[in-house]
């Protein structure tokens, strides 16, 4: 099966954090997954990074080198065509 890792979810697991259900570390640890990490949440890491919003423990090009590559987890890209739908969702307040 195939896995799309929220930001928070990548970080839990790069902490072994309590938070990450027993359930959700062994989908990520049972080698027969696919895992997927959106670029769009390596953008939300760099951002929050420079923010002082979120404290790695090591820069963000080594977090991602330790945790995604390493991990063989596979970073997807946006493209225009993942955007241009958003142009027609409503607007809410």
């Amino acid at each position: 099966m195939k896995y799309l890792l929220d930001t928070h979810v990548l970080l839990w697991i790069a902490n072994d954090d309590p938070k990450l259900s027993p359930t959700a570390r062994a989908l990520f640890l049972d080698d027969s997954h696919e895992m997927y990490f959106s670029i769009a949440s390596v953008w939300e890491l760099a951002i929050k990074s420079s923010l002082s919003k979120l404290a790695l423990a090591e820069p963000l090009k080594i977090f991602l080198e330790e945790h995604v590559i390493k991990n063989e987890i596979a970073i997807l890209p946006v493209e225009t065509k993942h955007i241009l739908p958003l142009e027609n969702l409503p607007f809410l307040s």
